[in-house]
């Protein structure tokens, strides 16, 4: 591995175009590592920094055209936006085919539902004092009362269940 031809960072960094820092990045990324001198194996390294350009930038200095290089993972870019890309449609087909097959609902109608729930409740509620009052006027007993109030509540809470089961989307 000594008889093979090797090169400072900033020279291998300077013949590719790009900072010596961005150079040191990619060959770390690589597992390419310097010897005690700090010189790293030149045709390995030379690779590994060509396949971090986009393949017009390697083709353009191939052919002698100068340009400011880009130095962006290119591939790697291309295959986090294609699995990002089917991961967003594969959630998209999976809310589709849950909604086809009766497992979700609209926002709008959970919130219609809730509403029309809460207001059933609501009127439920407000109309056992006006039922009540007429009969717990008369009582004197704390035990009856308590029942009295308990099996009418108790009877109001079913006729909503009652209602829900009958058509649980209103």
């Amino acid at each position: 591995m000594r008889n093979e031809e090797r090169i400072s960072l900033r020279a291998l960094a300077a013949g590719e175009g790009m900072r010596p820092s961005r150079a040191a990045e990619v060959l770390s990324r690589a597992g390419i590592e310097s010897d005690d001198e700090g010189r790293f194996p030149k045709e390995q390294a030379k690779d590994a920094l060509a396949a971090t350009k986009r393949p017009a930038a390697v083709a353009g200095q191939a052919a002698g055209i100068r340009h400011a290089p880009i130095h962006v993972d290119v591939a790697n870019e291309l295959a986090r936006s294609k699995r990002d890309y089917a991961a967003e449609q594969a959630r998209a087909l999976k809310l589709k085919n849950g909604k086809l097959a009766g497992l979700l609902v609209s926002r709008d109608e959970v919130e219609a539902t809730f509403l029309q729930v809460s207001t059933d409740i609501r009127q439920a509620l407000l109309g056992l004092p006006r039922k009540l009052a007429p009969l717990l006027v008369e009582m004197k007993d704390e035990r009856a009362i308590r029942k009295l109030l308990d099996d009418e509540i108790k009877r109001t809470l079913h006729k909503l269940a009652d209602k829900a089961d009958e058509d649980p989307l209103t």
